[in-house]
């Protein structure tokens, strides 16, 4: 039985986790070409893929680490089949050789006609503060950039 006032409780979180941001970012991904497109052109690529497939916690090519998310892009007339890992980072700490480990599967993709790009995905703080570990990246993309990307999208579809 419900207490008065039971049925206007809101569930309020305190904080986000690395998984609560690794599955918005998967979201989205998944779900919308032009925030796969804005993500390519943040690992330094250009064009638009044809298709992608989103996966969450991959393990490695040659070690039990995961990537945290790892998108295939198809390559059709876009060009070769690539792939985008990316590290998401919200407080914690770098693993040891976390970075170097991300490297050295991009090259081994690479070895098997893959391009590969290393995104690190965290709050400007965290990259102001880890500048070493996110140099250890093809690219840093910020919550506050994509959160930026994501409002100027809302925006454009309101009318």
């Amino acid at each position: 039985m419900a207490q008065d006032g039971a049925d206007d409780f809101i569930l309020t979180l305190t904080h986000a986790t690395e998984r609560d941001v690794d599955l918005i970012v998967v979201e989205e991904l998944q779900a919308a070409a032009p925030f796969v497109a804005w993500m390519v052109r943040k690992a330094g690529w250009t064009g638009v893929p044809d298709a992608w497939r989103v996966l969450h916690s991959k393990r490695r090519i040659r070690n039990r680490r995961e990537i945290d998310i790892h998108v295939e892009l198809d390559a059709g007339a876009w060009g070769p089949r690539s792939v985008l890992l990316i590290e998401n980072k919200v407080t914690e700490s770098e693993q040891p050789e976390q970075g170097e480990s991300y490297r050295a599967e991009a090259l081994a993709l690479s070895e098997n006609g893959i391009r590969a790009a290393t995104i690190l995905t965290c709050p400007e703080a965290y990259a102001h503060a880890n500048s070493g570990f996110g140099r250890k990246f093809d690219a840093v993309v910020t919550f506050e950039n994509m959160a930026s990307f994501l409002r100027m999208r809302a925006g454009s579809m309101d009318s």
